[in-house]
C-alpha cells in the first residue's frame, strides 16, 4: 500500500467534496485561480516564448497578449476581495471577461503558432494549449447561467468519485514481499554447477 498516493486520493476526494457541497464558492476559487494562471503564463510568454522568433508581428502580437495576461489576471485576483460586497455580480462579469480573453488569446495563439512554425520552430504543445484554452473558455460562459451551479455540482461529483477510487486503488495494491529463502544468487549457483561438473570429472 502506497501512503502518499492514499493521502493524495483523500485530499481529491475532500475537494471533490467541497466542491459538491458549495458550488458558487467554488466558482469564485475558479475565477481567482485562473487570474493567477493568467499572471503566470502572462510573465513565461514575455520571457520565453517572445524570445522565439525575431519576427516583428510575433513579437508584437506575444507583447500584447502577455500584458493583457497580467492585467486580467490582476483584476481577477484582486476585484473578488476588494469589492466583497458586490462580489457575485462581480464574479459573473469576470467570468464573461475571462472567457472572452480566452477565446481572444486562442486566435491570438494560433498565429504565433502558424508564425513559428513558418520560422522552423517546432512547439507542438501549443496546438493542445488552444484547443484547451477554448474549452474552459466554453465552460466558463456557461458558469454564469442557472444551469452554471449544476455544472460545477457534477464536476464535483466527478472528483470526488476519482478520489475515493483512487485511494482505494492505491489501497488494494500492496506490494508483495518475496521471502529470503526463495532467493539464490547467480554466483554461487554457478559456483555449484561447477563443482557438480568436476566431481563428475573427477569419476
Amino acid at each position: 500500500m502506497n501512503k502518499n498516493n492514499v493521502i493524495i486520493g483523500a485530499l481529491v476526494a475532500l475537494l471533490g467534496l467541497i466542491v459538491l457541497i458549495n458550488p458558487a464558492d467554488s466558482i469564485r476559487v475558479v475565477v481567482v485561480l485562473i487570474g493567477i494562471a493568467a499572471i503566470i503564463n502572462g510573465i513565461y510568454e514575455f520571457v520565453k516564448i517572445r524570445s522565439l522568433s525575431n519576427d516583428s508581428a510575433f513579437r508584437t502580437t506575444v507583447t500584447v497578449r502577455s500584458a493583457c495576461s497580467i492585467v486580467l489576471g490582476l483584476v481577477a485576483v484582486i476585484l473578488p476581495f476588494a469589492l466583497f460586497s458586490a462580489v457575485t455580480s462581480i464574479i459573473r462579469i469576470l467570468l464573461y471577461i475571462e472567457a472572452v480573453y480566452l477565446l481572444v488569446s486562442a486566435v491570438t495563439q494560433f498565429f504565433t503558432w502558424t508564425r513559428l512554425k513558418s520560422s522552423g520552430v517546432s512547439f507542438p504543445g501549443m496546438g493542445i494549449e488552444i484547443i484547451v484554452t477554448v474549452v474552459v473558455a466554453v465552460v466558463l460562459l456557461m458558469l454564469p447561467a442557472d444551469f452554471g451551479v449544476k455544472i460545477v455540482r457534477v464536476l464535483g461529483a466527478v472528483i470526488l468519485a476519482v478520489g475515493v477510487l483512487y485511494a482505494f486503488y492505491s489501497w488494494k495494491n500492496k506490494a508483495y514481499v518475496v521471502t529470503p529463502e526463495n532467493v539464490h544468487d547467480a554466483d554461487e549457483k554457478t559456483d555449484a554447477t561447477s563443482s557438480g561438473s568436476d566431481d563428475s570429472a573427477a569419476k
